[in-house]
């Protein structure tokens, strides 16, 4: 039921997080995900990693711009990990905004937003 209400919006956006710093969005279908275990340095490391087909750079100033991720202690992770999830098994085109954000070898982009379009 609640898959089905999702996909019954035109738009969903959700909000990861709220940063004062300039976002860059860019637009694609998901290609990858990586999932980051506490082995891997989670929580808070990049624990859920994106890559978008053709997108080469999500934000500027970091040290790897090809993915952009949001962390398990982020807010409302849960309701972007479904969005990103289902937006991967439909192969839907998503928008994803991104601002670089703290990472243990350098600045990572952190997710913003995530929009799913119709």
């Amino acid at each position: 039921m609640y898959w089905r209400i999702l996909l019954s919006f035109t738009t969903l956006a959700v909000v990861a997080s709220a940063h004062g710093q300039s976002a860059s969005t860019v637009s694609g279908t998901i290609n990858r995900m990586d999932f980051v275990a506490s082995a891997g340095g989670a929580p808070n490391n990049g624990d859920t990693r994106v890559y978008l087909n053709g997108v080469t750079t999500f934000c500027s100033g970091t040290s790897d711009p090809t993915w952009a991720f949001v962390n398990t202690s982020d807010a409302n992770y849960k309701g972007v990990l479904a969005s990103l999830l289902m937006a991967y098994a439909t192969g839907k085109q998503v928008s994803v905004t991104s601002i670089a954000g703290a990472g243990t070898s350098g600045p990572r982009c952190q997710i913003e937003y995530v929009s799913m379009v119709n």
